[in-house]
Order: structure tokens, then sequence, then C-alpha cells
């Protein structure tokens, strides 16, 4: 039988099987002959409490006497694609329906979700998951700019610039409703080396508060006291797990955890922490590795096991929930050495006494756990490959890892900000003290983006050119650039926090002013474009099921461009009222605008047409942008 949104199904009350068979289905399983019913799988959930019953994923079942009467309003695929399966649903006094396939065989159901371009791509460039065809359009990367502010004020004795303390890091920035928290990290020495730290070196984590990313202030929460060489620190974090001495401490992640069944546990940390060596008179309870923190405030934590994080990760462990499968998932980097083309070039390179040091590549690992307790070995999810390593020695590029985040109002978009260290040629360090050691450059490190639908299989953006570029030449983020913070709205913006350095990676000489946090901003949904060519170009969706009752489109045009939508039927036959020849022109630069059709008035700079939609939801549909000198950034139906 099949079932389509809006159809209703009558299931009858046959006699009930006694022999137990159970629903063959993979990830499916039922009990049969009790009053509790369970139907799982990675898509959806049936289960029943009583006489109600409810499936997740916006479909209501309703049990009147001793029928069953279904009503599928929306129902969505995790793949988001052609889909067959079957359902037995086992019930007292109720014995079976069955339901196959998709809301539309071979329709993608978009539902009210933004639709973003990224990918996987086709190799003529087009979103091979959402394009069908595409003429004149090309798939376009849209950096993110660096504002160019130094984003932090120092402005006590122990803030860098003063004898006896170094800015560490910049840690990670957490959004909290309006406000933004940056936790960071610092140095504290009892007398500053600029090639080692004393002995007595100790990492503290000051916390500083902004409402609008730029102007940051030190918050008075009850932070505990701490002194130092005389020194008294009133905006520290409290881990108090880490009062005692640890040299190294670097925070990789902070969220907030919607599943948490504890207030204690509403926030999750991961964080880094290396002990002191030698005979140092202070020591920490925990052992050098990753661990897990929780807090019920972001400010007051306690170790959430003393199991390390991960396992073979080396160094960025960034974790969040995501709600898609239902579990947590951190990102983390992974040294790993099994391309013999590396191993021959790192041993003509550097000498085999150096492999061990720095014949590696890093990837991106990926891990899971249900529990942010147990984690999952990590699988490399992105490498380098061959096209960072054209026209050059192996290993052009690592990945520091970076921040991935699943785009809020999207379904299946990932997103990942990665560092790149680029680097292909070895050389005598110059630096006096380099004790002619070997250096890799150019040593820069930038921001790439990569894409993904599912967290798994990701994709680099097309081109591979910088998403955050390094600055001019002497500014702070002119040689290296790290984020481990995902990005934020502002209004119409995308923010993004990064930590930077004048120098580059070879260079352990600390230079005065040669660090800072900035931040850059991207248009809402601006990563990847459909850009149409100035004489025109055309894009057409694969069949879409959506719900709503409108069409809005983030895009902007030239003053002499335009975008029309045709909506066709799954055939690509234009549906009546909805044909290019009735679609309105729009002109201009939205980050929301409604596609409308018919309008014969023009106010507010764009025609006052038809905008309802609302009777083709539902069933499969194609849309047909016909652009000239536009980028198409999103479309999204909504109500």
């Amino acid at each position: 039988m099949v079932v389509d949104p809006g159809d209703r199904v009558l299931v009858l009350n046959p006699d009930r099987g006694s022999d137990g068979n159970q629903a063959k289905n993979k990830n499916r399983t039922s009990r049969l002959g009790t009053s509790v019913m369970t139907i799982r799988s990675e898509a959806c959930s049936f289960s029943q409490n009583g006489d109600n019953l409810a499936l997740r994923g916006e479909c209501m079942l309703e049990k009147q006497e001793t029928t069953l009467v279904l009503q599928l309003v929306s129902f969505r695929f995790q793949a988001r694609a052609a889909y067959l399966c079957t359902v037995i649903l086992m019930l007292p006094a109720v014995v079976l329906f069955a339901w196959t396939g998709s809301a539309s065989a071979g329709a993608i159901d978009v539902g009210s979700d933004k639709q973003l371009f990224v990918g996987p791509w086709a190799t003529d460039g087009r979103d091979e998951y959402l394009v069908e065809s595409m003429r004149n359009v090309a798939m376009t990367m849209n950096e993110a700019y660096a504002t160019g502010e130094r984003l932090m004020e120092y402005d006590k004795p122990w803030r860098p610039g003063e004898k006896g303390v170094a800015l560490q890091d910049s840690g990670f920035v957490l959004k909290v409703g309006d406000t933004f928290r940056m936790y960071h990290h610092e140095r504290v020495m009892g007398q500053y080396s600029d090639h080692g730290p004393d002995p007595r070196m100790h990492v503290t984590t000051p916390y500083i508060e902004s409402k609008d990313g730029i102007h940051w202030v030190k918050p008075d929460p009850g932070l505990w006291k701490w002194k130092w060489e005389g020194q008294q620190k009133d905006d520290l974090v409290s881990t108090n797990d880490l009062r005692d001495y640890y040299p190294e401490l670097v925070v990789w992640a902070i969220f907030m955890d919607p599943t948490a069944k504890i207030p204690e546990e509403k926030f999750k940390m991961a964080l880094t922490i290396k002990p002191p060596t030698g005979k140092a008179k202070r020591r920490g309870r925990l052992p050098k590795g990753k661990y897990g923190f929780c807090s019920p405030d972001g400010i007051h934590w306690k170790t959430k096991s003393l199991k390390k994080l991960g396992t073979s990760g080396d160094g960025p462990f960034a974790p969040f929930w995501d709600d898609r499968i239902g579990k947590y998932v951190a990102y983390t980097r992974i040294k790993t050495m099994d391309d013999p083309r590396q191993v021959e070039y790192f041993h003509k390179e550097y000498g085999k006494e150096k492999l061990a040091w720095h014949g590696r590549l890093l990837r991106v690992g990926r891990s899971i756990s249900d529990d942010f307790v147990n984690w999952s070995k990590e699988t490399v999810v992105i490498a380098p490959d061959d096209i960072d390593e054209a026209n050059s020695a192996p290993n052009r590029v690592d990945f520091y890892s970076g921040p991935v985040l699943r785009y809020p109002g999207t379904h299946n978009v990932y997103i990942a900000m990665l560092s790149a260290f680029g680097h292909w040629k070895a050389m005598p360090d110059p630096d006096p003290d380099g004790s002619g050691k070997l250096i890799q450059i150019p040593a820069k490190v930038d921001i790439q983006l990569a894409t993904s639908r599912d967290g798994i299989n990701w994709h680099r953006a097309p081109g591979r050119k910088p998403f955050i570029r390094l600055g001019p030449q002497g500014t702070f983020w002119s040689g290296m650039i790290f984020t481990k913070s995902p990005c934020y709205r502002m209004g119409d913006d995308l923010v993004f926090f990064f930590e930077a350095f004048s120098r580059n990676h070879a260079e352990f000489h600390h230079v005065e002013n040669e660090r800072g946090v900035g931040r850059a901003l991207l248009r809402l949904d601006g990563f990847i474009s459909a850009d149409a060519a100035y004489t025109s170009g055309e894009l057409t969706t694969k069949p879409l099921v959506f719900s709503g009752s409108k069409l809005e489109l983030n895009v902007a045009t030239g003053a002499g461009g335009t975008v029309q939508v045709e909506i066709q039927d799954e055939t690509g036959k234009p549906i009546d009222g909805f044909a290019q020849a009735e679609a309105d022109e729009i002109t201009g630069n939205y980050i929301r605008v409604p596609a409308s059709w018919g309008g014969t008035t023009f106010k507010r700079g764009r025609w006052q047409g038809n905008t309802d939609v609302s009777s083709l939801a539902g069933r499969p549909i194609r849309l047909r942008f016909t652009m000239r000198d536009c980028k198409l950034y999103a479309f999204q139906f909504i109500e």
C-alpha cells in the first residue's frame, strides 16, 4: 500500500497471529502481545502509550476503537532521498498495516528546511544532491572577510605586554542567549623567556563577555580568586579539579547540551591538560590528556569522568550534540603516516631520525559517543588528497582540524572550518638559537571550508581557496589563523572568531604584538552560492516535496541582474500560474525575499505578485531559477 501525504489508511481488526513473528526490517523491532509497542529505525520511531500512538517525524497516528487511522502529514527520511521500506505494526487487537515508499518516489523531502548548496559536487560542478542541471552557472565559495579589529584589550599588570605573563591561546567563544563568552588562556611565569617557559609556569583560564562580539568586559560572576607572584586575579574560570599547578591547559570546545539529564551537566567542555615534569612541588591529580568537564553555568566546572576523551587524536577535540543521529560527535586531529610516498619524501628531506617527529600527515577524525565518556575509535573523514599535492612534494597541506557545526535551520548541512597548514620545503632554522634544526616553510595557516550532508562524507569547497584569508603582511593575522568556535548569527551576518599570529608556524621566537583574537563576517547562508553569468544562466532542482506557503530566496543581483522562479511538476512541465512567463523578476540584494508570480504592481523595490504556493505543498515539484548577473545563496519554503 502506498501512502502519500494526506491519505488516510483504515486498518481493520483481523485476528492477531500467535506465532510471535517479528518484523524483519533492518533496524526495526516489535514486541507482540503486549500493551507496549515500539518500532524504531534511524529515520523514525513509533510508540504507543495506552490509546495514544505517536510517530516521530511530523506524522500522527490515532487509535479509534478497533481501527487504526493513519494521517500522514509529512514524512521525512534521514537520507532525504528516494527510499523504500516496509513498516509493520503489531498491536493487541490490531494485526498490521504496511507502508511502502516515500511521499513520492525519487523526490527529496525538503519540508520547510533551508536549502544550501553544499555538495557533493558532480563533475560539472553542480550540487549533485539538490541540482538536476545548470547552464552558465558556477558554484562559488564566498570568503568570510576579517574585520581587522584586535578584540581583546589588556588593562591589568598580568596582561600580555607585562613581564612575567604571556597570552597562550584565544580559547573558545560560546554564545549563551545574547551574550558571547570567551574562555582564553594565559601563561603566568616566574620569569618570561622567549624560547621556553620557566619551570614555575602556570596556565590560567580567564573569562570575558561581550554583547556585540567586539567590545569585551570582565564580568563579576563570583569566580574563585587566585594569587601568583603577588598578583591577584578574580576573573578565572573555576575548574575545581584543576586548581593545582598545570603548565599547559587548552580548552578545545564548550557547548550547551540539550539532552543533559541534570542541571550540573548543562554545559560540557573538552580540554587538554599537561601536568608538570621534574621536581615540581605542586602537581595536579589528572595525568596528561584530554578530559570532559561539566558545569551548571559554564563557569564552575567538574570532571565528567577521569577517563580520557577519544583514542588516537593528538590535538583538537571538538564535540557537540547531533540530534540528527542522537549522539555526541567529535572531530579531532589524527597523525598518520601510511603513504609510502610521504615516507620516502620525509626520509629524503629530514632523515630517518626526524621521521618520528615530523613525518606525519594531519587528518581529521570523527568519533561518536552516547554518554560523553566512552568514545568510538576515530575514523578519518577529511584528509589531504592528490589535488593538495599537485605540482609539489607530498604533504603540502595538513589539517589541524577545526570546529564543525550542523547549520541551524537545516536537517543535513554540516560545515567545517579547517585550519590548513601549508608547507612543502625543509630548510635549516634561520633563528640564531635554532641550533640548525630543520623547519617547514612557508609554514602558513589559513582557514578552508568543507561541507557535508551527514557529517561523515565531506566535500572541499569549490576552488579550495581560503575561506578566511591571511591578512596583509604585518597585520596580526598575516601568518597563521586558527578557529575553535563555530560561527554564530548576528543579525543577517555570521561571525567567526579566530586566533591569529603575524609569525609563521616555523618561527618560535616571540614578536611584540604578534598575535591577537579577531573576527570575520559572512553573509547569512553565504558559504557557497550558485552564480549566474552576466549573460544569463539557469538552474533546475531535482524533484522536491515541501511544506509551507511561500518560497523565500537569499539572493543578490547586480543592478542589471534578475532572478525568476518557475515551478514545474515532477516531469519538468510548468505548472499553471507558476510558469516562467508569469514569474516576477527580482532585482537587488535580499537576505530573504519571496518569489512571486503575476505581479502588476511594482512597490517597495519589487513586483507585488502572488506568493502563495500552499496548493503545491506535499506534491513533487521542481524549481527552475532563471538568472542574470545573480548570486543565489539559499532558498526555503516557509509558512
